[in-house]
């Protein structure tokens, strides 16, 4: 009889330890990491090398427009590596030329920083918002 009741109450202990297990792999496969929030994120405006304003939205979404004059130039999608920020156009005259990088320098305290293209030009962009 001894011998019964030592095995249910093994069985019981073993029960009573399986769903915690199973809660657990639950709980872990509930763990969803979130994505990195996209730094360079938001609206930017400048001016060219002929000395014309145009301002960009680089969203959140990992999409962007550039305008100039209040009308699109360009538009398409956007990602980041680092300080390395590369633009994918689907609308616009650069499509023909496929994506292109900037490498963004240091935002200083007023809201600008320097940004490098793949030929070593650099322009100076405003971060609005």
């Amino acid at each position: 009889m001894k011998r019964i009741a030592i095995l249910a109450a093994t069985g019981l202990l073993a029960a009573c330890g399986e769903p915690a297990t199973e809660e657990a792999v639950v709980a872990e496969e509930q763990v969803v990491e979130a994505e990195p929030a996209l730094v360079h994120a938001g609206s930017y405006e400048g001016t060219n090398a002929e000395g014309e304003a145009w301002s960009s939205v680089l969203a959140s979404d990992g999409t962007y427009q550039d305008m100039m004059g209040g009308e699109v130039t360009e538009s398409g999608t956007w990602t980041e590596a680092g300080e390395r920020v590369c633009f994918t156009p689907i609308e616009g005259e650069a499509v023909a030329d496929g994506e292109y990088c900037y490498t963004a320098g240091e935002m200083a305290p007023d809201g600008t920083m320097d940004v490098t293209n793949e030929v070593g030009e650099t322009m100076t962009v405003t971060k609005i918002t």
